[in-house]
């Protein structure tokens, strides 16, 4: 022990003396004082649960705010520990697992609200928003519809159910409709802006998706979809790259491993003129994702760029094969074929390419005209069967679906559905079901 240490223990000692002389002349003082002190602590390991479930409360609110359902999913399952049985956590937790995407753990959640306090208008609303987000709009959409208004207090969050809802089922005229209202709720809002944008993707029109995406990034630059969107059409409208690359670059800094953003920067690398910088991005990228479409779409049309259309087609080919309806990779493969003289293949993707741009085209008339009117059958039903032709199995069934819905008994769809089930052929582009 140093000196220091030595004197300042002897110096401590007559304190020791004084307080257990105290002590000795104040027992019931000192019984109090230690009853109060073991009740402090009996109290804070009872009230820890429910103080740490209050801050995780909080927590989670503050999550929200920010879209970060994911984190505030976290938060709330804390909450969950400490009450397993209060209707408002239930119906909250049940509420940002569904905005997160994970619909099995919300319906948990209701169906134990539901097995706590019975049906409520509050439990039916939930179980109508998580049913129109997994795609199955039916009786669910005319329920939200009809009892929710814009001045309903969980309007804005309706319309963000029906919109996920309807950029799923490929409904973009009912999706803009939908941003419509949520913006008169929520004038600025930047996800329905988001929204706004991808139902004018939808739609063919670039220049207004565009600008929807570019007013939600100005609204919240922390908008990292609506920023990648706006990357992705600077390129495509413009070639504007030196903005695009600078929105590919910030969402680099925060998505470093998204395919999309190692995408559109390579695509910047390429339009610069560095074609080396793009080929190591996409190796990289393919690398790790080896059967990712549109990155052996680019490496291929990098190949053939470089003068070596063997190697191209052999990424194009694998490229078409994993996206049918990806026009650019047979485009890219036709021109691979045509550098290496292989004309007959070439001439018969080629007619392919003109069937699939019909499809294409036809079916954005359809989309547009079922939301004009929407109990026309047959227009519906040639929407499934170019869905089918292009591979989109499961646009093909949503469509029917609605048909039935309709009518169960109309023939064409019928017939339609049982030729899909039987995997023939739907019929051919130019003719109706």
């Amino acid at each position: 022990m140093t000196t220091n240490a030595a004197a300042s223990d002897r110096a401590l000692l007559p304190r020791h003396r004084r307080l257990l002389a105290a002590l000795r002349r104040h027992p019931r003082a000192t019984v109090l004082g230690t009853f109060l002190v073991a009740l402090a602590i009996v109290a804070g390991v009872l009230l820890y649960p429910q103080l740490r479930a209050l801050y995780h409360t909080w927590a989670a609110d503050r999550a929200i705010a920010r879209w970060d359902f994911d984190e505030a999913r976290g938060h709330l399952a804390v909450c969950l520990e400490a009450w397993p049985d209060r209707p408002s956590t239930l119906l909250l937790a049940a509420r940002t697992t569904r905005r997160a995407g994970r619909f099995d753990e919300a319906e948990r959640h209701l169906s134990r609200l539901q097995s706590l306090r019975g049906p409520s208008e509050q439990s039916a609303l939930e179980w109508a928003m998580l049913s129109v987000e997994r795609g199955d709009m039916g009786l669910s959409e005319g329920y939200l519809k009809s009892t929710v208004g814009p001045e309903h207090p969980d309007a804005a969050v309706v319309y963000e159910a029906l919109a996920r809802g309807y950029l799923l089922t490929g409904r973009a005229v009912e999706l803009l409709d939908c941003t419509d209202k949520w913006l008169k709720v929520r004038p600025g809002e930047t996800h329905a802006l988001y929204y706004r944008g991808r139902a004018w993707e939808r739609l063919g029109n670039w220049a207004e998706a565009a600008d929807a995406h570019r007013r939600a990034v100005e609204a919240d630059p922390e908008n990292a979809d609506a920023r990648l969107h706006l990357a992705q059409l600077l390129l495509l409208i413009d070639q504007d790259v030196a903005p695009a690359g600078e929105h590919f670059e910030w969402l680099r800094a925060r998505r470093p491993s998204d395919p999309d953003v190692i995408l559109g920067l390579a695509q910047c690398q390429k339009a610069l003129g560095h074609p080396d910088a793009a080929r190591d991005l996409l190796d990289g990228l393919l690398a790790a994702r080896p059967d990712h479409p549109r990155a052996l779409t680019q490496r291929g049309r990098l190949a053939l760029d470089e003068g070596d259309p063997a190697r191209a087609e052999e990424w194009l080919r694998r490229a078409f094969a994993l996206a049918p309806e990806d026009r650019e990779a047979l485009n890219s493969l036709i021109r691979a074929l045509v550098a290496q003289d292989k004309q007959k293949e070439a001439h018969e993707l080629q007619l392919r390419l003109e069937r699939l741009t019909v499809d294409l085209a036809r079916y954005q008339e359809l989309v547009i005209a079922v939301a004009k009117d929407p109990g026309n059958l047959a227009q519906r039903t040639e929407a499934a069967a170019i869905c089918l032709r292009l591979g989109r199995q499961a646009d093909a069934r949503r469509w029917l679906a609605t048909v039935f819905q309709i009518d169960p008994s109309y023939e064409p769809a019928r017939d339609l559905l049982k030729t899909a089930e039987e995997g023939g052929a739907p019929p051919p582009a130019g003719g109706r079901p």
